[in-house]
């Protein structure tokens, strides 16, 4: 079973999209929080996080949020994460407008979720994901999009991608 969490809009065939909203565009498989997965332990062959962590707080929901990852993958089961990198867009000149929409823009009136926690860097999200996934490494993003077998389909030069397995 691979899990596609937090799949919003972009629901990835031949995996179990999970979201905490179904709206009326959404095709969402199970309804439910990344902070709270409905699965057994040791179920999963991959997870994976397209946009996502940078939406939760840093130090709190995404750590949790990466462990109910951890815990419902397999031995050996893989995680992949795909998100925005503040640097790497910096770094490739990227357009202002997309410079501001990589910032954290944090809204404690907001409950969408919608806005950014956290300004995600490659070398921030690295070690988030390292806290847990001791394995963990940034990869170039052709490594987890388009026919790679994960649900990323953009290889934008702004996005970090991260590969993780666990033991």
């Amino acid at each position: 079973m691979n899990l596609n969490l937090g799949s919003g809009v972009h629901p990835a065939p031949g995996w179990v999209n999970i979201d905490r909203n179904r709206l009326d565009d959404w095709q969402v498989d199970v309804v439910a929080s990344v902070l709270e997965l409905p699965f057994a332990d040791n179920v999963a062959d991959r997870a994976y996080f397209g946009h996502v962590l940078e939406h939760l707080s840093y130090d709190g929901d995404a750590l949790v949020a990466i462990r109910e990852a951890y815990r419902v993958l397999k031995p050996g089961g893989e995680l992949g994460v795909v998100g925005p990198a503040l640097d790497l867009a910096i770094e490739t000149k990227q357009p202002d407008w997309l410079l501001d929409a990589i910032r954290a823009n944090p809204d404690p009136n907001d409950t969408s979720g919608l806005g950014h926690q956290w300004t995600a860097t490659v070398l921030n999200t690295w070690n988030l994901v390292l806290t847990v996934f001791h394995n963990a490494v940034v990869v170039p993003v052709t490594d987890i999009c388009r026919d790679t077998g994960w649900p990323n389909t953009a290889d934008a030069s702004w996005q970090v991608a991260i590969l993780a397995s666990k033991p």
